[in-house]
């Protein structure tokens, strides 16, 4: 897993990493109707990032207007 992180990266924590890279791998499955919701997407990240809400809130809020601007 440590090979698809950028090396500049700082304080990778390998257990954080892989629990994202399995979350990113349920996102890509096949067939959309195995495919985790984006609420159960955002609750998996939270909890195996160890974050609080606020800042998965402010996360998701700037991950939404990065989408929204991307899409111009």
């Amino acid at each position: 897993m440590a090979i698809l992180a950028d090396p500049t990266l700082k304080n990778v924590v390998p257990l954080e990493l892989y629990s994202v890279c399995e979350i990113a791998r349920l996102c890509i499955q096949e067939e959309a109707a195995s495919r985790p919701r984006m609420e159960e997407v955002h609750y998996m990240l939270v909890q195996s990032l160890g974050m609080e809400e606020e800042d998965s809130s402010a996360a998701a809020a700037a991950a939404a207007a990065m989408v929204t601007t991307s899409n111009r």
